[in-house]
């Protein structure tokens, strides 16, 4: 009995011995991975840079296929191609690939609040590229995503459950659930819980404007154009502040 344990834990330790230095190098290759991935990901202001953002994280995913992390990564990373896109085919064919990884994320881990997320941003911006009547099928999943969300983290990406649904309310048409006032509630909830996230200002001036509130919207404008950068969101908000002069530009426009 006794020369059997032995000869297993022999076993063992030749195993350990084998394998276990591959496998802790195994591991700080995934980190090596990882931070260049986040180096890219941190210069996504150059739309190339964010593209090999995308592709790094999908190695990061080829090695750990559980990367809840990396595969949200990935469909933001694709939201943000799409929303820097100015031609609609790209932002449609961005955010169709956008809508494929959050899903992705979404089989990854279903408690994840970025999965359901970004999944909901990126359906929501390619029916704006394809235009709302034709996607009118995509309001119903979008609202199902927002809500799993909220039930996952109301507070998720700085109000993000409030931000996107006031936008569906603002943008959608009255008989197929749009509501202005609903609207307003949700972009100042939004503010309420992350009043210094300046893309919960910059939706808010946009209503205002589309509604002739003029002052509301230069108020919410300046601010933005006032702010600093937020250290984990340069890029979008250098994208924000750009957006808020062109609003400012039509504010002062008589």
């Amino acid at each position: 009995m006794k020369k059997s344990i032995a000869v297993v834990l022999l076993v063992i330790a030749g195993l350990l011995f084998l394998f276990g230095p591959a496998t802790a190098e195994n591991q700080a290759g995934l980190n090596e991975l990882k931070q260049k991935a986040d180096a890219f990901w941190s210069d996504r202001g150059d739309l190339n840079k964010a593209l090999e953002a995308i592709n790094t994280y999908q190695e990061v995913l080829k090695q750990k296929p559980d990367d809840i992390q990396a595969a949200v990564r990935i469909a933001y990373g694709y939201w943000w191609l799409g929303k820097n896109s100015t031609e609609e085919k790209a932002k449609m064919t961005w955010h169709d690939k956008g809508v494929a990884a959050a899903k992705l994320a979404i089989q990854i881990n279903d408690r994840e609040p970025g999965a359901h997320y970004w999944l909901a941003v990126n359906w929501a911006e390619y029916g704006k590229a394809k235009g709302i009547i034709k996607s009118i099928f995509l309001i119903k999943p979008i609202r199902q995503e927002l809500a799993k969300v909220r039930e996952l983290d109301e507070k998720y990406l700085k109000g993000g459950f409030y931000r996107v649904n006031g936008k569906v309310y603002c943008e959608v048409p009255g008989l197929l659930g749009g509501d202005r006032k609903k609207c307003y509630e949700y972009y100042k909830k939004a503010i309420e819980i992350a009043p210094d996230h300046l893309v919960n200002h910059l939706f808010l001036a946009e209503a205002y404007l589309e509604d002739k509130d003029r002052e509301k919207a230069r108020e919410q404008v300046d601010f933005i154009l006032n702010a600093p950068l937020e250290p984990d969101f340069m890029p979008d908000d250098r994208l924000y502040k750009r957006q808020a002069e062109d609003l400012l530009k039509k504010i002062n426009k008589k």
